[in-house]
């Protein structure tokens, strides 16, 4: 499932992914969480967004780290996105 909501998501049909995501009966693995964190982003839920993407940093951080400093940004919280940002140089 997972497999084919990642298609989804890459094909932009963000509610058949979601909709796979959500008949997954394991939900706390980074990929799960990461996936879930990009729809949220692509859907404008940034609070949202933050809380998978950061449950998926520690396994992906080079591919979570812009997304959190978007996130953070769209969030008004700019001292964390600076946070991301140096993060992503380092």
């Amino acid at each position: 499932l997972l497999i084919r909501a990642e298609e989804a998501f890459s094909g932009r049909d963000l509610t058949k992914a979601s909709h796979l995501l959500e008949s997954m009966e394991i939900r706390d693995l980074p990929q799960w969480h990461l996936l879930r964190g990009r729809i949220c982003l692509k859907l404008k839920q940034w609070e949202e967004a933050c809380r998978h993407l950061q449950k998926a940093e520690s396994a992906f951080p080079r591919e979570v780290y812009p997304l959190l400093e978007t996130c953070w940004r769209e969030l008004g919280d700019f001292r964390k996105a600076y946070e991301y940002a140096c993060k992503q140089r380092g």
